[in-house]
Parts: structure tokens; sequence; C-alpha cells
């Protein structure tokens, strides 16, 4: 089950585009590869993780809280020009807003990192 949620989903349009491009996985859900890195340059949060879709295409970010919790973890991977890749599920289909909730394991991230 996916553990990290994807917050303030505002780009409805960029989602409805990686929806559109996505697969259906074993249970039906549209699925697709999302890419996680630090936003060092956001003004409003320091610890903001931004999260793309196919096509680079900003989705939002993720939850605030989850963010500060794993910010060691995502400073190492921009230290080492990495970025997180993980699955990314849409959600809200046939709603008028869709969201996204990513397969980032917060809490083992947490335990490992001993964040």
């Amino acid at each position: 089950m996916p553990q990290g949620t994807a917050d303030r989903i505002r780009r409805q349009g960029a989602v409805r585009r990686v929806a559109a491009m996505a697969e259906r996985n074993d249970l039906g859900q549209l699925e697709f590869e999302a890419v996680v890195r630090r936003e060092t340059t956001n003004k409003h949060d320091s610890n903001a993780l931004a999260v793309y879709g196919p096509g680079r295409l900003h989705l939002g970010y993720v939850a605030r809280e989850d963010a500060a919790a794993l910010r060691r973890y995502f400073w190492h991977l921009k230290e080492t020009g990495r970025v997180a890749v993980c699955r990314g599920i849409i959600i809200g289909e046939g709603k008028p807003n869709l969201g996204v909730v990513l397969d980032l394991d917060v809490q083992r991230l947490k335990r490992e990192w001993k964040l």
C-alpha cells in the first residue's frame, strides 16, 4: 500500500496529463513512475520535496511533515547527484480533482536513516 501522499496537488492539468499516460496495474489503479527531489529554491518551505511525473510534469509536493522528516535522506541524494524514483498512483478518478499517492515508505526511510 502506498505510504506517502503528495500534498497540495494544485496542478490538476499536469495530473490529468499524467493520468492519461499512466498504465493500469493489476489492481486497476493508474500507475506511473514518479520522481521526488528537493526543491532548495522553494521560498515557502526549505524542506520542500517536489513530485514530478513523466515528461517532467510538476505535480505537487510531498506533505510538509513527511518532507521535514526525510530532510537528511533527500539532502544526501541531492549531494550525490541522485533523486528518488518511486511508484505513483493517481487517485480520485471520476471526481473533480485528482490526487497522487506515492509508494514512498516514509516509516522505513526514517528507521533506516535514523531520522
